[in-house]
């Protein structure tokens, strides 16, 4: 037998692997991206940012081109964030509905009601 917590263990740690991943990725697109800048205003040099950053990310090395593995399971992670959305989404508007057929259910038997008292009272 698979023991749980193991397997959650594993899963977790999986999680804080890809989440790292994401993040040194957003940090590589946003020093390209300033770096573009940069180029592009005449700047000659990276802007102080840049170079603070840089000087942490000195300690490991250069990233690889993102490997076809992880940018499929970022696909599937993205899509199975949206597939989940949409079923909340759906499911919202399924109790919204459900709540707006009690609400006219209920007013209809008030009305009823009144009816039936008014009925009375004329008798």
């Amino acid at each position: 037998m698979v023991d749980s917590s193991a397997e959650r263990q594993a899963v977790e740690e999986m999680r804080k692997e890809i989440s790292a991943l994401f993040a040194e990725q957003r940090r590589d697109i946003q020093m390209q991206q300033m770096q573009s800048v940069a180029d592009t205003a005449g700047g000659g040099g990276k802007p102080p940012a840049a170079r603070a950053d840089e000087t942490r990310s000195q300690d490991r090395p250069a990233p690889p081109t993102v490997d076809p593995a992880i940018a499929a399971q970022q696909q599937a992670i993205a899509a199975g964030r949206a597939a989940r959305a949409a079923r909340e989404q759906a499911a919202t508007a399924i109790g919204a509905q459900d709540e707006q057929r009690q609400q006219i259910l209920r007013q209809a038997e008030q009305d009823r009601q009144r009816s039936n008292d008014r009925d009375g009272a004329e008798r």
